[in-house]
């Protein structure tokens, strides 16, 4: 696998053709998405919807199609998105919250909050497209969003080992 020393080795990479994300293309479940669309796929929680979806019409913010929203319980990351007209939980300036999705791992619960949180301090440090970019060149490297059910390569133990493989290729924090 490609492994990113700095950041500055990664932006290398994935700038080479120029400053427009236009430029690169990346085959994400056998479609071709450049840096933008991905980025337009990021829920207010951090999910990616055209990643975490097995269809393609599973968008919260364009269509109102998230099942979690649809749940009972309903989303409360949406809600509080919408109602304070936010992009997602990183325009929080009171940081990631203990709710819903964020809520404290309860036993039996795998890594699913720990992704979220650590996508959301990602993009709130760095922006979307700097993640998107992170989540693009990983995939093309082999590190797999979803790879058996709602279970991939970033459910890991600690935000901190998230934040290592998504910024850095790496499944180390020894970088």
């Amino acid at each position: 696998m490609l492994s990113y020393k700095s950041v500055s080795d990664f932006s290398a990479i994935t700038h080479a053709g120029g400053n427009n994300a236009d430029w690169f293309h990346v085959s994400l479940k056998g479609t071709e998405m450049t840096i933008e669309q991905i980025a337009d796929t990021i829920a207010y929680c951090g999910l990616i919807c055209h990643l975490c979806s097995a269809e393609d019409d599973c968008r919260c913010k364009t269509n109102n199609h998230c099942s979690k929203k649809k749940s009972p319980d309903g989303c409360f990351h949406y809600d509080c998105c919408v109602e304070k007209g936010f992009n997602g939980c990183w325009d929080c300036s009171d940081g990631i919250c203990d709710k819903d999705m964020f809520a404290p791992i309860e036993v039996g619960r795998k890594s699913a909050r720990r992704k979220l949180r650590a996508f959301i301090t990602c993009i709130k440090e760095e922006g979307v497209e700097k993640f998107s970019h992170y989540i693009m060149c990983n995939e093309q490297n082999g590190v797999v969003y979803h790879r058996n059910g709602v279970y991939g390569d970033y459910d890991l133990n600690t935000e901190e080992e998230i934040l290592c493989l998504l910024r850095y290729g790496e499944r180390s924090s020894n970088v």
